[in-house]
């Protein structure tokens, strides 16, 4: 992709890295605000166990995508 001067390489890794990064920090901005509000330790104990493992199916969703895309495009290039 040319833009200008410049060229810009899209990557599927640096997407979900990216989108990784800014849920971390959103997840970790809420629980903070949440603890600060309460100041009831049980707040962050249980908003981890809800963020935990919504990351990780996100994480499984992104993985399994990733894979379907890296099958797709072996197959368009085939053709």
């Amino acid at each position: 992709m040319d833009w200008g001067d410049k060229e810009v390489n899209v990557s599927i890794n640096r997407a979900c890295a990216l989108c990784a990064a800014f849920l971390g920090i959103i997840s970790i901005a809420v629980i903070i605000a949440a603890f600060l509000l309460t100041k009831n330790l049980t707040v962050v104990w249980l908003e981890l166990l809800f963020v935990v493992p919504v990351f990780a199916g996100v994480a499984a969703f992104v993985t399994f995508l990733r894979h379907k895309l890296v099958l797709f495009s072996d197959d368009l290039c085939r053709t």
